[in-house]
């Protein structure tokens, strides 16, 4: 019975380290898996990082060829700087539940997607809150929001509750007969 009392003192004091934990991911050097993420390269050499634990990542750097996209929710992403534009995909992609972007203060962050989605991209089964006192540039591609769903695609819960938003999509011209 001991054993068994101490098995999941262990399991909860892991898991409580977990929740606290945070890790810093720069997005213009990253190529490899790292602690509560893993890394792959897509058929169009697109570097994607899944974030798959309920934690803080603290985004930083400039790319032109990788984006983010958070698996199963309760992470916080603090945005610190950073530069994301992809021609393939929103530069930041919810998977299902509750995420949280926290612009770190002072700071000027750019999020772009070139294709046709959103530069965040908020599902239907996600949830997206906005926090903290920095800046964000959040421009989506063709036919898709800045902050919410991408072309053909509905948007879940946004909540933006400080920051310097600024989120758009691209003029685009009306086709008529």
């Amino acid at each position: 019975m001991n054993k068994f009392k101490l098995t999941i003192t262990c399991l909860l004091l892991i898991a409580a380290t977990a929740a606290n934990a945070q890790v810093t991911i720069n997005m213009a050097t990253v190529n490899s898996d790292g602690p509560g993420y893993y890394y792959f390269v897509d058929n169009y050499k697109n570097g994607i990082v899944v974030l798959n634990e309920s934690m803080e990542y603290i985004l930083t750097g400039t790319t032109t060829s990788k984006s983010v996209y958070t698996a199963g929710g309760g992470q916080t992403l603090t945005l610190n700087n950073v530069k994301i534009t992809n021609s393939w995909y929103p530069a930041i992609e919810l998977g299902k539940g509750q995420v949280v972007i926290k612009l770190a203060d002072g700071t000027v962050n750019e999020l772009k997607s070139t294709a046709s989605a959103a530069a965040v991209q908020v599902g239907a089964n996600s949830a997206l809150t906005i926090t903290g006192t920095g800046e964000l540039f959040a421009t989506g591609g063709s036919k898709s929001a800045g902050i919410g769903g991408s072309l053909g695609m509905s948007a879940g819960n946004i909540t933006i509750n400080s920051g310097i938003i600024h989120a758009w999509k691209p003029k685009e011209k009306i086709l008529s007969n």
